[in-house]
């Protein structure tokens, strides 16, 4: 599933709301998406939505081209086109539930999902983490590393914790972040989440990724 984020969004201020966007598969529907019987994805009143927006369950980056913004008289205001679409994302929501290692206490769900961000007008899918009930070790720091093989090594990419002292993964219960565009998602759909301990070099618990059905 995709969420849609539209963020610092400026609209004409001759335009009557509500706003919509549209996401457009045929590029002859561009100059008229209502001239059309043909299935798009229509979001409704985009200046006032409260974001992140979940998508329909049809969505699909590879059938959409471009994303027309339309005022209340069905005017064109905008548009986003596919020169303009940057893709960071990953193409399936991945889950991974985690567990401690012996006696260490880690648990709870981190799940990797997309969002759809719109910013300064460039349309741009990223990865972002879910993070649910999670419990954390006792044990001094704590990082969370992206691994291919289910254990800690230099290849390994870490995911900084937000609001935590040194990012460490410390962080209890239910949260959100976004996931590091730099990261390549590709190389870790059949590896794991790890918890490392820096100070004593063990691992304190991980979860494998699995794609969700």
């Amino acid at each position: 599933m995709y969420t849609l984020n539209i963020l610092s969004a400026t609209y004409p201020a001759d335009a009557p709301p509500p706003i919509d966007l549209h996401f457009i598969g045929n590029a002859s529907l561009v100059e008229d998406p209502f001239n059309t019987t043909e299935s798009t994805i229509v979001v409704s009143n985009v200046d006032s939505q409260d974001f992140p927006y979940r998508l329909p369950s049809n969505y699909d980056p590879d059938l959409f081209s471009d994303f027309i913004f339309t005022d209340a008289n069905k005017v064109i205001i905008g548009r986003i086109g596919a020169d303009m679409l940057k893709d960071f994302g990953v193409d399936m929501k991945l889950v991974a539930q985690m567990s401690g290692a012996g006696s260490h206490t880690v648990g709870g769900t981190i799940t990797i999902d997309n969002r759809v961000n719109i910013v300064d007008g460039v349309m741009i899918e990223t990865s972002f983490l879910v993070f649910q009930d999670i419990r954390v070790p006792s044990a001094p720091g704590p990082f969370l590393y992206l691994s291919n093989d289910g254990s800690w090594n230099s290849d390994d990419k870490l995911i900084p914790i937000e609001g935590t002292t040194d990012n460490a993964f410390t962080q209890k219960g239910d949260f959100t972040q976004d996931l590091d565009m730099t990261i390549n998602l590709s190389m870790f759909t059949e590896g794991s989440l790890i918890v490392w301990c820096r100070p004593f070099g063990i691992q304190l618990g991980s979860g494998k990724i699995m794609a969700e059905k």
